[in-house]
């Protein structure tokens, strides 16, 4: 309660400064959300993982998805965000606790789920869910030539992001546990594998882990700015950054 209200205090300071300096002045809420404000790529979080976390760690995959949602319904180029998970309720825990969160889940009606894009239904603000016995099979997806699983076990840097392409990211909290799980998984499906070039931008021996929700709020800035070094930097925290560059990010709006 004390963190949400110092953010509201933070938000009516940004909107006072930016009406004294003559600038446009951020809305607290944003607008209406319509789907014809999509860039046309997606993005899929990989839900498959939720039995190999323990319960702190699906509590902060919950609160990563939400900050997901938040960002993609205020982003000034937001993608198709898809949820994909297991059929089995009981294997989804994740889902289960955005519903007692958000409630933005039908809680005993997963028939009811969105399908995933490219179909004549709307989304929930760019959110879709998906579900299936795999991963494969909750995307309904044949063409694995549109498909691209985002690991850091690659040495293969995207260069940006290619519209009708389906974006993947595991949705787990990786305490080095797991390594090369998604690199193996992707094998395994036969799905191309990319990393974001965090390389030159995120200062060595710095712990190189991103979060889930850090890694969709990249690919965001990307998608609006189209400049990897602008899109990092708004994102990744000043301590972890690479020395050598002194251009400063573009600030976002605030959430």
């Amino acid at each position: 309660a004390e963190k949400r209200k110092m953010q509201k205090i933070r938000r009516k300071e940004l909107r006072k400064r930016a009406k004294l300096l003559g600038k446009e002045v951020p809305s607290a809420k944003p607008g209406p959300w319509s789907d014809s404000k999509l860039t046309g790529v997606t993005v899929v979080v990989d839900l498959t993982f939720d039995r190999l976390m323990r319960p702190h760690e699906i509590k902060s995959m919950t609160n990563q998805l939400m900050q997901c949602y938040g960002k993609n319904r205020r982003a000034p180029a937001p993608a198709t965000l898809v949820l994909a998970a297991p059929d089995d309720p009981a294997e989804a825990p994740v889902i289960e606790r955005l519903h007692n969160t958000m409630q933005i889940v039908p809680k005993n009606g997963w028939g009811l789920w969105s399908p995933p894009p490219g179909n004549e239904r709307t989304s929930l603000n760019g959110l879709y869910f998906a579900r299936g016995p795999d991963l494969l099979s909750a995307l309904a997806e044949g063409d694995l030539s549109s498909l691209v699983y985002l690991t850091p076990d690659t040495e293969n840097d995207i260069e940006s992001f290619e519209v009708g392409k389906k974006y993947i990211i595991g949705g787990f909290v990786d305490k080095n546990r797991f390594k090369g799980i998604t690199a193996e998984k992707a094998d395994t499906l036969g799905i191309a594998k990319a990393r974001l070039p965090i390389g030159p931008y995120i200062a060595q021996g710095s712990r190189q882990v991103i979060t889930v929700n850090q890694v969709f709020e990249i690919i965001l800035a990307f998608l609006e700015l189209n400049d990897w070094e602008a899109a990092f930097f708004r994102v990744v925290p000043k301590r972890k950054r690479a020395p050598g560059s002194s251009r400063a990010a573009p600030a976002a709006a605030p959430a």
